[in-house]
């Protein structure tokens, strides 16, 4: 009882300074780019995959590769980190990212691709295949060794966790285990639960 919890929802900069400052205790965050001076705990991983509009000639495809994808346009969710983990996939692999349009929102790029713009690459997969819309959508898996993207719940080192902190961490792994049916691995540097 008397406990109050306030949500934010900001780029992955702005948390991040908001954990700097202390304006946050806690950032649920993609771990990515992220400074030494955060401490994590893996929730969940996720694999990039590919959104394209209905009926695209790729879409019957069972699964797509860069190089299947480098002379369509790609519709780019331009924001960071997610801005360079994507153009960053093709340029380890030696190709670049034909980049047709590109928006800082997720809606707007599913959108795009909805209306039959181009395609995007994408982590998060919001529940449904339609655009708001109402057009029709199909992600199919990349096959290319690309690193997950590993969802966390961070905080600043130097901040000692209080136990609301650690309740609602153990509230998070619970969730995301529940959710996705499987327990994250804890890569190093990560928090430990007490």
């Amino acid at each position: 009882s008397g406990v109050s919890i306030s949500l934010h929802e900001e780029t992955q900069n702005e948390l991040v300074e908001g954990l700097k400052s202390g304006r946050f205790e806690l950032a649920l965050l993609y771990d990515l780019d992220l400074p030494d001076i955060i401490t994590r705990v893996e929730l969940s991983a996720f694999e990039p995959y590919v959104l394209l509009p209905e009926g695209h000639r790729l879409a019957e495809r069972s699964a797509l590769t860069l190089d299947d994808l480098r002379d369509e346009p790609l519709v780019l969710l331009d924001v960071p980190p997610s801005r360079d983990y994507f153009t960053g996939l093709f340029h380890k692999a030696g190709l670049e990212p034909n980049v047709a349009f590109s928006s800082a929102s997720l809606e707007m790029v599913r959108g795009l691709v909805g209306q039959g713009l181009g395609y995007s690459l994408l982590v998060t997969r919001p529940h449904g295949d339609h655009t708001y819309d109402g057009c029709r959508i199909e992600a199919r898996p990349l096959s290319h060794d690309a690193a997950t993207s590993v969802i966390c719940l961070a905080r600043l080192a130097q901040t000692r966790p209080t136990r609301l902190m650690d309740a609602f961490t153990t509230f998070c792994q619970t969730w995301f285990i529940r959710k996705f049916g499987r327990e994250a691995h804890e890569p190093t540097g990560t928090m430990k639960q007490k």
